[in-house]
This record gives C-alpha cells, structure tokens and sequence, in this order.
C-alpha cells in the first residue's frame, strides 16, 4: 500500500516519518492524480477545503482517507467521515509501524 501525506509544507514529523519510510509528502493535487485503490492518503485538516468539493470527498472517490488533526474535535470528525474519510486521529498520535 502506498502512503502519501498532503501537508502544506510538505514535511512530515519524524515519528510518521519512522512508521511509513516509503511515505510522500505531496501537494493536494498530486494526491488527487497519484492516489488509487492501493493509496492511503493522509490529509492533515489544514488542508482541506472550504468552498466546492472537498479535497477529501475528491481523493476518497479513488483512494481511503484519513484526516489528521492537531486537535480533533465531533464535529470535524462527523464532517470528515461525512465527506469519505475513514478516520480522524491526532496528528500527535503514535502511529504502528
């Protein structure tokens, strides 16, 4: 399975880092085109939009979602599954490698 992170600054922290070696930072866009059925694309909720179509409901039409978050909360998580996404961890969660 592929693993592809859409962060703004297109860095990724160390801990994510170590548990998906082969993992890439990557724009929304090149999420959109790289992401199919074999991708996991992690999408940290800065990064989603707000008018149109969601980045989210977009890329889960070809790929599984996760939206990450420095603090979720209900409601985001209700809007994000909503939208596609499988799941709404902490951004500061320790991840299983």
């Amino acid at each position: 399975m592929k693993h592809l992170f859409v962060a703004q600054d297109k860095t990724l922290m160390p801990r994510w880092q170590a548990a998906f070696a082969e993992a890439k930072c990557v724009s929304p866009e090149q999420a959109e085109r790289l992401g199919d059925a074999d991708t996991l694309v992690w999408v940290l909720k800065e990064e989603q939009e707000t008018d149109g179509p969601s980045l989210v409901r977009r890329i889960a039409k070809q790929s599984t979602v996760v939206v990450l978050s420095m603090m979720p909360d209900n409601t985001a998580a209700i809007d994000a599954l909503q939208q596609g996404a499988e799941g709404m961890p902490t951004l500061l969660a320790r991840p299983k490698s």
